[in-house]
């Protein structure tokens, strides 16, 4: 029989921005935790996107044990890049699902370089209602200007998920320097602030070039 996680002790992450270049990645996330505990417990200050390495961004949204590190999957990671990262993570997850009963569903965003060099943005996410695992990739080639994006949204934001992926997509082909597009994400995360309760307005920003 498997573990049951005391929903009690539940914890839940909202949204997780990548946005990957031919040339480098950046990840963006707002810092509001929930408890599942009642009364909530509101953490305004917590982070949940990590730079593992200088190959390897990578982010956590949905539920986790309050007991969980984030970067579980990835620890002694000093030599891993985005696939090696990718692998990690479907293992941890796919042990995890041998030991306790998941009723929450989670994603991991990693984002960064191969072994190769190449930058890309990988996804591997924990459906609660099929209990499977689901795995994105894509690489961008170099010097193609194109690019890839991924973004995790609150739940009660997931209809919006479009709209919110065109939105990144046009932010990322306007800004005209990292730091006007670090400025346009942010707008964006703080605009699901507005409309989610799971969200905050204190952004935290991870790059690697």
């Amino acid at each position: 029989m498997l573990a049951i996680i005391d929903p009690r002790t539940v914890i839940n992450l909202s949204i997780v921005i990548g946005v990957c270049l031919d040339n480098t990645c950046l990840f963006y996330a707002d810092q509001r935790k929930i408890d599942f505990q009642v009364p909530h417990n509101i953490d305004d200050h917590f982070e949940k996107i990590f730079r593992i390495n200088s190959n390897v961004l990578v982010g956590a949204t949905g539920q986790y044990a309050h007991i969980e590190k984030l970067t579980s999957p990835f620890v002694d990671g000093e030599d891993l890049d985005i696939d090696t990262a990718f692998t990690r993570a479907v293992s941890y997850i796919a042990n995890m699902k041998k030991m306790f009963a998941l009723t929450g569903t989670r994603t991991y965003i990693i984002g960064g370089k191969n072994a190769d060099g190449c930058f890309g943005i990988y996804t591997v996410k924990y459906n609660a209602e099929t209990t499977q695992i689901e795995t994105d990739k894509q690489l961008i080639p170099p010097n193609s200007k194109l690019i890839a994006t991924r973004c995790s949204l609150p739940a009660g934001l997931t209809l919006k998920a479009d709209e919110y992926n065109d939105r990144i997509a046009e932010a990322v082909m306007l800004a005209t320097s990292i730091q006007d597009l670090n400025q346009k994400i942010s707008a964006i995360i703080c605009d699901v602030a507005d409309r989610d309760q799971t969200v905050n307005k204190n952004i935290s920003i991870l790059s690697i070039a």
